[in-house]
């Protein structure tokens, strides 16, 4: 005897349930493919869950979740290098979400050392996170910003995936001579100038090393802060209220074995 179902349809999964969301980026990372920012998601499902665990034991890892992001989502011929890094994990989340109804479930741990106690949490994403640096439609890939010190215009973009496979790619020789966590705040910069007809790109990595070692704390600290501002991104940092003692604390919603599991 054939199956009976109550499903109305049987197309595969893959099609029935994926979602179609909005980068906060705009989809600057190339236009044409990811057309004012549209990107479809897949749900996360077994097969996905199968793809980690074939890498993991083809002693993979270092560039998972990028090849993760390519399987639950259509680049619509768009490269993967062209995707803005801040802006994985809203790829991911939202993946992992279309299997509970368009929530991530994770359990929140209570920092006071009288408490501990835990409890089962959801939140809807992406409708729940809080978006920062979403960009305009005629955004140009670029922002800039002034240092409070001393007054030095710069360019600043954020980093995309090709970046990201860079700073994973480096030596050890290479990072003892520059540390991976300078690269990565000056990969952000674009070009310095007194004012913005006279900015100019940096000739060489040096000379660019040598004037952010160069810049007064403050505004070494304002570069940081301002190109973690400025990339677009979910905010996953979560407030809650322990309901057993009252401490207010935030759960960071990260890549973790519990992600995976």
């Amino acid at each position: 005897m054939a199956i009976r179902t109550n499903m109305t349809s049987l197309a595969p999964r893959r099609e029935q349930f994926k979602k179609v969301i909005t980068l906060l980026s705009g989809g600057a990372g190339d236009r044409i493919a990811w057309k004012d920012g549209k990107l479809t998601v897949f749900p996360w499902d077994s097969s996905i869950d199968d793809f980690i665990l074939s890498a993991a034991r083809k002693g993979g890892g270092r560039n998972l979740l990028f090849d993760v992001c390519e399987q639950v989502c259509d680049l619509n011929g768009g490269s993967l290098d062209n995707f803005y890094s801040d802006e994985l994990n809203m790829v991911l989340l939202t993946s992992r979400s279309l299997t509970t109804d368009g929530y991530v479930l994770y359990k929140s741990n209570c920092p006071n050392p009288g408490c501990g106690a835990q409890a089962d949490e959801k939140i809807k994403v992406p409708d729940e996170l809080e978006p920062v640096a979403v960009k305009a439609a005629d955004w140009s890939g670029y922002d800039l910003i002034t240092l409070p010190h001393c007054g030095d215009m710069v360019q600043i973009r954020p980093l995309q995936l090709r970046d990201e496979k860079i700073l994973l790619d480096r030596k050890a020789d290479q990072r003892a001579i520059l540390p991976d966590s300078i690269l990565r705040i000056l990969m952000h910069v674009e070009a310095v100038g007194i004012s913005k007809e006279t900015l100019g790109k940096p000739d060489t990595l040096e000379q660019l090393t040598i004037w952010y070692n160069a810049l007064h704390p403050k505004d070494s600290k304002f570069l940081d802060e301002q190109e973690r501002a400025h990339a677009p991104h979910l905010n996953t940092a979560i407030p809650h209220r322990c309901s057993a003692c009252g401490k207010e604390f935030t759960h960071i919603l990260s890549f973790d074995q519990d992600f995976f599991r």
